[in-house]
């Protein structure tokens, strides 16, 4: 059986959760206990597997034994083999995922197990990287917004918008970070004096984002609120965002 997943985290810090005992706990579960030579997961509701720990490669796989102390699922323990293998993208990490020596009725007993797993470990090592750079990210976003000289908000922007970064609400859209820049121009124009502002603390999972804003007139009254949903980069910038106005 054999199963994939695109993370959105670099391979080295994807590695660390297959290599650091604390780390593995998050995706494997308060009760997996990894060792130099053996990997245990003791679950909730009695029983565990077990295997040794066959191979570590540096940012590349590992390759446990896995199987169960009670033999269940006509699996002894140490009796198949999982390979664990990370590939280089653009936007982050492959990880696939092998489970050799199982037969079809096996194979399918695993496969939602497998995959949970798999989701809890992109979330856990996409959280490392992205959710320490949105809040940055984010606060630069609004600070450009509020900016009305073209040649600081660019400064700006290079910081915390992707150079190639796409923007969409119902109002425009710009398409990279110099289009970006032009289109905040037009708006400070269109509404004279109007403040972005940060509705709420922004949130991120697996590398996607989304936060609440509100635009405030000279006045003090709030023109409109809305959301925008979008992606990071590998950078910690914001690759996108689409914004929705509440009605």
């Amino acid at each position: 059986m054999e199963l994939t997943i695109d993370i959105a985290a670099k391979p080295e810090t994807v590695f660390r959760f297959l290599s650091d005992p604390e780390l593995f706990k998050q995706w494997m579960g308060p009760g997996a206990l990894l060792s130099a030579d053996s990997v245990e997961v003791h679950y909730p509701n009695g029983g565990a597997a077990k295997g040794t720990l066959r191979e570590s490669v540096l940012n590349e796989r590992i390759v446990f034994g896995w199987g169960y102390e009670d033999g269940t699922h006509g699996m002894q323990p140490d009796s198949t083999t999982v390979t664990i293998s990370l590939t280089p993208t653009a936007s982050g990490t492959r990880v696939t995922l092998r489970h050799d020596g199982i037969n079809e009725a096996q194979a399918a007993e695993h496969r939602k197990g497998w995959l949970h797993y798999l989701g809890q470990l992109g979330a856990g090592a996409a959280n490392i990287g992205y959710a320490e750079a949105l809040a940055g990210a984010v606060a630069g976003y609004i600070e450009a917004w509020n900016e009305t000289d073209f040649g600081k908000r660019e400064a700006i922007l290079a910081r915390c918008w992707a150079e190639d970064g796409v923007f969409r609400d119902s109002m425009g859209t710009a398409d990279g970070r110099v289009q970006l820049n032009y289109y905040i121009g037009g708006a400070q124009q269109f509404v004279p004096g109007f403040k972005l502002e940060l509705d709420g603390a922004p949130e991120q999972c697996h590398g996607y984002y989304r936060f609440s804003w509100a635009i405030r007139m000279p006045d003090g009254n709030v023109m409109g609120r809305g959301t925008n949903f979008g992606q990071m980069n590998g950078a910690g910038q914001l690759a996108s965002a689409i914004g929705f106005w509440n009605k």
